[in-house]
């Protein structure tokens, strides 16, 4: 159990000495990461509640391990889906493209989610098949 208690103290220790600040000018990853961190923060904590219910806490402190797996895991889930949600808003009000270029020369990159589509027949109601749609390019000029 010392070895597990030192390594997480080194790794703390050492999160806590790098530099903050993120050089990308997207702070997509930053969010991902820190949902993630917190996470697994959370689960960790909610595994120790668990495990100190228990008769004998510290024969179940793998609840813990378990409880920070799980918790990196929807942290990482939640940060990417956020993500998609306010990338979806914002790549509809744009054109819905992963590259829009504006008349000025500005390009920005977003990751719009795919939508579904009926193709129907020329004139008809019958349908003649499904499937996904996302655009590419949009461009206004």
């Amino acid at each position: 159990m010392r070895p597990i208690a030192a390594s997480l103290a080194l790794a703390a220790a050492l999160m806590l000495a790098l530099p903050g600040q993120s050089r990308a000018a997207s702070y997509v990853a930053q969010d991902i990461w820190y949902s993630t961190l917190y996470g697994g923060a959370i689960g960790g904590v909610g595994g120790l509640g668990v495990m100190l219910l228990k008769d004998e806490p510290l024969e179940h402190s793998d609840y813990v391990v378990r409880g920070v797996g799980i918790g990196i895991l929807a942290g990482m889930v939640y940060g990417i889906y956020s993500y998609a949600a306010t990338s979806r808003t914002a790549a509809v009000n744009e054109g819905g493209a992963v590259a829009a270029f504006d008349a000025d020369g500005e390009a920005r990159f977003r990751m719009p989610l795919v939508r579904p589509y009926l193709a129907k027949a020329p004139g008809g109601q019958e349908v003649q098949g499904v499937g996904l749609h996302m655009n590419l390019i949009h461009g206004r000029f």
